[in-house]
This record gives structure tokens, C-alpha cells and sequence, in this order.
């Protein structure tokens, strides 16, 4: 009879270790799965931070450059008055040099002058602020480039301002 109580004790046994195992079981499978969610919501978020960081730089670089353009278009009317005088002909040569460095160090960074002159004219890129006629040019077509465009990284930033032909 003492053995028949133990052995019921050891299969009582046996099953409260079999429900513990399988509770146990369940619990750890929960936890990995959380785990694997987590693990997944943390590589997103890596992802998601590196993008936004990514458009901040390029949206604070484009800032800089189009905060630039005013000391280009200053050089450029600084030549082209410097052109059309007869100053020193070395201090253009040292304005047009600080310019084409200039030039250099923002094309570097990604910005680029808009073509304008002898295209059609494109409202996308061109901001056209007057009519001309023109002769032997066939109408939008741009004749005079009063201010230059500039695209930064392939989006544009300023669109030049043109004359157009009627």
C-alpha cells in the first residue's frame, strides 16, 4: 500500500513538473516573440533616425547654399560691371578667380546653375518677368537671364528669372 501512495505521489509529481514545463514553455515563447517584435521595432527605428538625419543634413546644406546665391549673383554683376569699365583689368581677374572658386567649393556640395539662355522656356524652372520680340527666335525662347537659377542635389532652389521672345 506504501508503494501504491507512491507512486500516485510520483505521477502527481510528474504531472504538476509536466504543467510547470509546458507553462514555463509558453511563458519563454512569449517572451521570444516580444523579443523578436522589439528586436524588429528597434532596426525600423535605426532606419527611420538615419533618414530623418539624412534629410536634415541635406535640408540645413540646401539652406546654406540658397543663403549663398545673393554673394554669387554679387560677383556676377561685379564682373560684368568690371567687364564693361576699363578698371584694372588684374582685380577682375582676381573677381572672377574668388568666383570660380567659389563656384567650385557649392558645386562640390551639389549645386548647380540652371541652362537658361537659348532654351524654351520651362515654368518648372523659369520664372519669366518679361516679353521681348526677338528676331529670328520663335517664341519661349529665352533671350535674356536676368538672375540665374541653381538646382541643389536635383531639386530646385531658385528658379531663374528670364526674359522670353514673343
Amino acid at each position: 500500500m506504501g508503494e501504491m501512495n507512491e507512486n500516485k505521489t510520483g505521477q502527481k509529481r510528474r504531472k504538476s513538473y509536466k504543467k510547470a514545463y509546458e507553462k514555463a514553455a509558453a511563458e519563454c515563447q512569449v517572451l521570444q516573440d516580444r523579443l523578436l517584435r522589439l528586436a524588429a521595432e528597434f532596426d525600423n527605428y535605426k532606419k527611420r533616425i538615419e533618414r530623418e538625419r539624412e534629410i536634415f543634413v541635406k535640408q540645413s546644406n540646401q539652406d546654406l547654399v540658397s543663403s549663398l546665391l545673393p554673394v554669387l549673383d554679387d560677383l556676377d554683376r561685379t564682373i560684368a560691371a568690371g567687364e564693361e569699365s576699363d578698371n584694372d583689368p588684374a582685380l577682375l581677374d582676381g573677381i572672377k578667380m574668388i568666383q570660380k572658386n567659389f563656384l567650385k567649393i557649392l558645386s562640390d556640395q551639389g549645386l548647380e546653375p540652371i541652362d537658361s539662355l537659348g532654351k524654351e522656356f520651362d515654368p518648372e524652372i523659369h520664372d519669366a518677368l518679361m516679353q521681348r520680340k526677338a528676331d529670328g527666335k520663335p517664341p519661349n525662347i529665352i533671350i535674356e537671364e536676368l538672375t540665374k537659377g541653381y538646382s541643389f542635389k536635383d531639386r530646385l532652389i531658385r528658379a531663374a528669372k528670364v526674359v522670353i521672345s514673343t
